[in-house]
């Protein structure tokens, strides 16, 4: 009887140790024809192993469907396989389906159940999956915020040598977010990041060999890491560059390369290098003068953000000749239309005219179609001109404006008592006013142009209002990051930092308005925020530690909309204003007036915290909101000088 099992036994090792050999033989077909491009016989070699229940056959499987490899894209297909081999613990599989779940390619949408698969694959290694959590938790997405979990993510890949890991690893001790800030690990993990040709890393290690942080200050060094990441495309590294040769910072003063790193930087639309690019035309510093292209310039940063552009632009304005204003003016548009015209030594390119054979033999052709023929195209045409016109911003927005006005007359109507209009009526309507216009189109432009060239004058006027602003002088919010604060009217001179980046309980820049030393102050936020709460979330389901975020969020509301219900006759109230205040009121008699108190006190004494804080050495106040003035002689006529954008 022994003999017997021993000898079942025996076989049932052998047999194994075949198919195991059989299966890695179909593995290694299945590799060679998919390197050598044969997809169609890789499908069908991993396809025969899968239907077996091999786990790394089900992957590529699923891994194929979804590239569409030997066949078309199939992403259900693709999760199918990838199930299969999720539930045999592939992490890989585990990984990908996630993705699958984060992109909504396959199956709906669904960020909880990505992290839950991330997170299977990085606790068995994924180096991918542990990069990917770290990205969910420091931005959000799919979870709350959680800047240690994220840190600790981006660990675990970056020690297996994932570069973007080892990048926003730095970058989170650089900003000290999850972490205690500290610039040596943060030099460590760029430095890392930097050998393996990640451009965020070249040029966050650059700032600090700019900066002197976690390392001797080196504008060499500086200026060759900005130059590789600049290499890379990356904007910010290109208007350093352009200030370092502008300013003579580890290189020779040169400013015909400045203007190199700023037109690079400009032409992608970096506010600060059209500025600075602007401003060298304008002097004839590295470029001859050239005022049309100064104010051409210096118009497209004002349009992407940078107020301060305003007043230089206005500035040259009566300087221009009206043909010289509408030619800068001609750059502009076509710049914004991705049509950038030079003037600076290279040609103009200008459409290529047809010969005369050519245009000869068009009204040849032309001769021989009927004249009903004739008025069959050009009547199809001007239908296609005012299908074109629909899709046109001015004429788009104001037919769904008249849907927008037929809403809001049928809430009024609603809360006189008269029957709300159905949304199919105005659709209908809507169809309608299209059809018209289309057919119609002569009639309607002429008075659509006539209310654009109306607003274009109220914007004209706005512009004028915040060109008045501009010339007020400077304030925080207009500086971009590290860089100069000079005086105009003495010799003051200090680098200044704006600290107006990022959230509330961040460092914030102030100016003491007796002295006028600038110093810095933290808010540090008492509760941390629920970023993802929902009002119609039991109380009960919400973590403790998020519980006086809620509390704050609803009482806030209540009185937001009570302000609005006080402000408004109550025949105009919105009709979700009364159950909303109802709502978050019913929230709050469920919490204990003890923990209520203790929420507002606990508030109060932050903001107590935060408001003694808010005077200088001196005694004197802090305050940000005001013009800034020299700390030496009282002028509020001061230079800003951005050094590189932090």
């Amino acid at each position: 009887m022994r003999s017997r099992v021993y000898a079942v036994l025996v076989a049932l090792c052998l047999s194994c140790t075949a198919m195991s050999e059989i299966v890695m033989a179909g593995l290694n077909e299945g590799d060679v024809a998919y390197k050598r491009g044969d997809y169609v016989e890789a499908l069908r070699e991993f396809k025969q192993l899968a239907t077996q229940g091999d786990a790394e056959a089900q992957y590529r499987l699923g891994f194929m469907y979804a590239a569409g490899q030997g066949m078309q894209q199939d992403p259900k297909e693709a999760v199918k396989w990838y199930r299969l081999a999720v539930a045999q613990g592939d992490d890989r599989a585990q990984f990908s389906l996630g993705n699958m779940y984060d992109q909504g390619h396959g199956v709906p949408q669904d960020s909880k159940q990505a992290l839950k698969l991330y997170r299977l694959a990085a606790l068995q290694g994924n180096v991918k999956a542990q990069f990917n959590l770290g990205i969910t938790y420091q931005f959000g997405q799919g979870a709350p915020k959680d800047y240690k979990e994220a840190a600790k993510w981006y660990r675990l890949a970056a020690e297996q040598g994932d570069a973007e890991a080892q990048s926003n690893l730095g970058n989170m001790y650089d900003q000290g977010y999850g972490v205690s800030q500290d610039d040596n690990q943060a030099v460590k993990w760029y430095q890392l990041a930097v050998g393996q040709g990640i451009a965020t890393a070249q040029h966050n290690l650059g700032v600090m060999y700019v900066a002197g942080r976690g390392v001797a200050q080196d504008y060499k060094e500086a200026i060759r890491l900005f130059q590789l990441a600049a290499g890379q495309g990356d904007t910010t590294s290109q208007h350093n560059l352009g200030l370092m040769y502008k300013n003579g910072d580890g290189v020779p003063k040169d400013d015909k390369e400045a203007v190199k790193w700023y037109r690079l930087a400009a032409s992608q639309g970096v506010a600060s290098s059209q500025h600075n690019l602007g401003l060298m035309y304008k002097n004839g510093e590295g470029v001859p003068q050239d005022l049309v292209l100064a104010y051409a310039w210096l118009s497209l940063s004002a349009i992407d953000g940078m107020d301060i552009s305003l007043t230089s632009r206005d500035i040259l304005k009566p300087l221009l000749s009206e043909v010289e204003l509408a030619e800068a003016q001609r750059l502009t548009s076509e710049w914004r239309t991705g049509q950038l015209l030079v003037r600076d030594g290279n040609p103009v390119i200008a459409a290529k005219p047809k010969g005369d054979d050519e245009i000869g033999g068009f009204f040849s052709e032309i001769s021989k179609i009927s004249w009903k023929e004739m008025m069959v195209i050009l009547f199809a045409i001007y239908l296609v001109v005012g299908g074109c016109l629909i899709a046109w911003g001015p004429v788009r927005k104001d037919i769904s404006g008249e849907g927008e006005e037929m809403r809001r007359s049928s809430l009024v109507g609603e809360l006189q008592g008269r029957s709300a209009i159905s949304e199919r009526k105005i659709l209908a309507y809507q169809v309608i006013l299209s059809l018209g216009f289309i057919f119609l189109w002569p009639v309607f432009i002429f008075s659509i142009l006539a209310v654009q060239k109306e607003k274009a004058a109220q914007d004209d006027v706005d512009n004028a209002d915040n060109s008045m602003k501009v010339l007020e002088g400077i304030r925080f919010q207009t500086m971009d990051g590290a860089g100069t604060v000079s005086c105009d009217e003495c010799d003051y001179f200090e680098k200044i930092t704006s600290f107006i980046h990022g959230p509330q309980g961040s460092n914030t820049g102030y100016q003491c308005q007796t002295c006028g030393k600038f110093s810095k102050r933290e808010y540090i936020n008492p509760f941390p925020e629920y970023d993802d709460y929902d009002p119609c979330l039991p109380l009960e389901d919400i973590p403790l530690e998020f519980r006086p975020h809620v509390i704050e969020f609803c009482n806030s509301m209540i009185q937001l909309i009570e302000s609005q219900m006080q402000k408004t006759p109550r025949k105009n109230w919105l009709k979700k204003w009364e159950p909303d205040v109802e709502k978050y009121r019913g929230i709050l008699s469920s919490i204990p007036t003890e923990e209520l108190e203790r929420i507002k006190n606990i508030r109060d004494r932050t903001n107590a915290i935060y408001e003694s804080s808010l005077f200088c050495e001196c005694g004197g106040r802090l305050s940000r909101d005001h013009i800034l003035f020299c700390p030496k002689c009282k002028s509020k006529h001061l230079s800003y000088n951005c050094r590189f954008i932090t």
